[in-house]
């Protein structure tokens, strides 16, 4: 396996970069309103009210911890912060803060993470949660509440929502904007609704769209899942039961759902509208392998699983810091234009 990756050129990689672009050109468009968008509307709506029955936030594997840590590693190494610490050193000291969140899901985040920093660095705060799945927001609105929020919930379809203009002092999205269509439309909303010193925080999916790896990536995945043991390529997800995988799945998420239908669009359409202030880009294909797709295969306890586990964060760092491979997932902080 290493030497497989250790001699992959950097002009296979030009060739397939074009290949890419050239595909771009092609890639399916779905019109918000149509009789496709309405159905995956309804998906998406049963979808998440499933998967926030019993928690505020997704279940995932125990594997994910490791993408998650080491995507804070990255941020404290780029900003000196966490992402939520680099939230509240940016609006500590202000006397009321207006907060915003599109696609808040069930608030696991501006709950769990955001209110208590907030509240251990006396920032007085309303936050607005916005969905499109009413049932969730209110299951969001009922714990927040309980926790001594101040805490408003609005049901809007994101593509067509709007923003008083410089209200917010910060505008939050965590996971969202992936599964959003109109995101030029999107961002410059954000831009009206921040106010002049107000930020616009994020982490989220920029892969190619439908979750689809670019072919340049694809040629690693397909190098590492060759030398996995069988144990290691069982899908958890692709099947209503276990199912092993010969092949890496290489799937179109966005056929039948609102998954990264234009997530390749979020960065370029956040730079058009926005000033950007931070990025820091992770995830050139780890995300594959520890998710809730693959992620159940490894046991953490084992010591073969976590040489693996450590191969793949570190064989993915190196090729996000030499630029050879393009990020699936990034942290970025932008300011009004």
């Amino acid at each position: 396996m290493y030497f497989y990756t250790a001699n992959l050129q950097r002009s296979n990689f030009a060739i397939l970069r074009i290949m890419s672009i050239f595909t771009k050109l092609f890639q399916r468009k779905i019109s918000v309103g149509s009789r496709e968008y309405e159905q995956h509307i309804e998906e998406e709506i049963k979808f998440y009210k499933n998967i926030y029955k019993y928690s505020l936030v997704q279940p995932v594997p125990k594997t994910w911890q490791c993408a998650e840590d080491h995507l804070t590693r990255k941020i404290q190494e780029a900003t000196g912060y966490t992402s939520a610490e680099y939230i509240v050193n940016k609006i500590k000291g202000r006397k009321k803060i207006n907060f915003y969140s599109i696609g808040a899901g069930a608030g696991g985040v501006e709950i769990e993470t955001l209110y208590p920093l907030f509240k251990k660095h006396k920032i007085n705060c309303h936050f607005v949660l916005s969905d499109i799945n009413k049932d969730v927001l209110e299951k969001a609105k009922f714990t927040g509440e309980q926790r001594g929020m101040d805490i408003t919930i609005k049901v809007v379809d994101s593509n067509k929502f709007t923003l008083a203009e410089n209200k917010y002092d910060l505008i939050f999205a965590h996971a969202s904007l992936h599964h959003l269509v109109n995101l030029d439309t999107v961002t410059q909303e954000i831009n009206t609704g921040l106010k002049k010193n107000g930020y616009f925080s994020t982490v989220d999916i920029c892969s190619r769209n439908g979750y689809l790896l670019w072919d340049e990536t694809l040629q690693m995945v397909n190098a590492l899942w060759a030398a996995l043991p069988p144990k290691f390529r069982i899908s958890h997800t692709a099947h209503a039961e276990p199912h092993y995988m010969e092949t890496f799945p290489n799937s179109d998420l966005a056929k039948k759902s609102f998954e990264c239908i234009q997530s390749q669009e979020v960065v370029p359409a956040l730079r058009r509208n926005l000033v950007e202030e931070e990025f820091v880009p992770v995830f050139a294909f780890m995300r594959r392998f520890l998710d809730t797709q693959f992620g159940p295969n490894f046991d953490l306890t084992k010591e073969l699983d976590m040489s693996i586990i450590n191969y793949i964060i570190q064989l993915d760092d190196y090729y996000i810091k030499s630029g050879i491979l393009k990020p699936e997932t990034f942290f970025g902080v932008y300011r009004k234009k």
